[in-house]
């Protein structure tokens, strides 16, 4: 299960935000999925409750999970479009092309608890 593994990381990368910002109760953490990236964002949940159960500066933390669109570029036109388009550049109909968003996951943002 490959979300444990990426949840994991992201909560590491969360605390050390937290720390750098000086939050000493973390109250959420905001992540970015890419729609590509070949998670499924119910198993992440899953994995982040599983987690707080073992990481005590997270026990508290709520999580959100936005999926992110993919986008992707020509390499002959340099268009770029997202891939609801299929594998084919809207442009030139080239084939040749290359994703440049949507893989990735990482923190966009981590709070403070309040009350």
């Amino acid at each position: 299960m490959h979300e444990l593994t990426l949840v994991r990381n992201l909560v590491a990368k969360a605390i050390g935000i937290a720390e750098k910002q000086g939050i000493t109760d973390i109250g959420f953490i905001e992540v970015e999925v890419g729609e590509v990236s070949g998670s499924d964002i119910e198993e992440i949940y899953e994995c982040f409750d599983f987690l707080k159960g073992e990481i005590l500066k997270i026990s508290h933390t709520k999580m959100s999970v936005q999926s992110k669109k993919a986008r992707a570029r020509c390499k002959r036109c340099g268009a770029e479009f997202g891939t609801e388009a299929g594998g084919q550049c809207p442009r030139c109909g080239s084939t040749d092309i290359e994703l440049t968003s949507g893989e990735e996951a990482r923190v966009v943002r981590v709070g403070r608890r309040v009350g």
